[in-house]
């Protein structure tokens, strides 16, 4: 007998480009019918939102990721949602350069980590008028420090004398 089969599609209705769709089968017991609980395909970025005819689990609860078709000649359609995408992290690190002895000042800048386009603060003024106390000067142009972290590693030096 001619037997339908599992068909992922997204939220939309559409059939996701790609995905398996396994057919059912047969029962040899019973050619009118077809075996029970058939595995969905998994789809790589994706995960089951919604099986309105879900197989049991051997204890007898919903399992969503195989179905048990109520026609078996008929395809059964899964909805499937992308799965979202990692947050990225990023961070960065402010530091001051000491030029004339070639070292990093420590107690001085800063460093935060933040998700991608978490905004960002800091403002050199306070360490600048810090160290034009103890006689440093600026040794260049002060960087652009970004409001927001990207999702890469960032750091700025001040150079100073």
């Amino acid at each position: 007998h001619k037997v339908g089969k599992i068909v992922p599609v997204g939220k939309d209705g559409k059939e996701i480009p790609g995905a398996l769709t396994p057919e059912y089968k047969n029962d040899p017991t019973d050619p009118t019918k077809v075996t029970p609980d058939e595995s969905t395909p998994s789809i790589p970025g994706y995960h089951i939102t919604d099986n309105e005819n879900p197989g049991k689990n051997p204890d007898g609860t919903p399992n969503n990721n195989t179905v048990t078709p109520q026609d078996p000649t008929k395809s059964t359609y899964v909805t499937y949602t992308k799965d979202p995408e990692p947050t990225k992290q990023g961070s960065i690190t402010v530091k001051y350069h000491d030029t004339t002895d070639n070292v990093d000042i420590p107690g001085y800048g800063t460093t935060d980590q933040g998700n991608e386009n978490d905004p960002f603060t800091y403002d050199p003024t306070s360490d600048l008028t810090d160290l034009k106390g103890k006689g440093y000067v600026v040794d260049g142009e002060v960087p652009t420090i970004p409001n927001k972290f990207s999702d890469i590693p960032q750091t700025f030096v001040i150079n100073v004398k």
